[in-house]
């Protein structure tokens, strides 16, 4: 992620940020206006977890947070 995102980078105690245990995307796109006039459309498909603890139950269960 340092390599394409400089703010994603570690601390002055050399502690890198991370992303443990959640869903991210990280993209970068680049275009050439004179060829493609509009930016691309962008779709993503993103699907829940299917054994994430619920302390509720006790069960591991299916989850499409943030919202089904």
């Amino acid at each position: 992620m340092t390599a394409n995102d400089p703010n994603w980078a570690a601390d002055g105690h050399g502690n890198a940020p991370t992303a443990m245990g959640t869903a991210y995307i990280y993209l970068k796109i680049e275009y050439n206006p004179s060829i493609f006039p509009n930016p691309p459309e962008i779709r993503l498909t993103v699907r829940g977890k299917n054994d994430v603890w619920d302390p509720r139950t006790s069960e591991k269960t299916f989850t499409c947070n943030p919202r089904c």
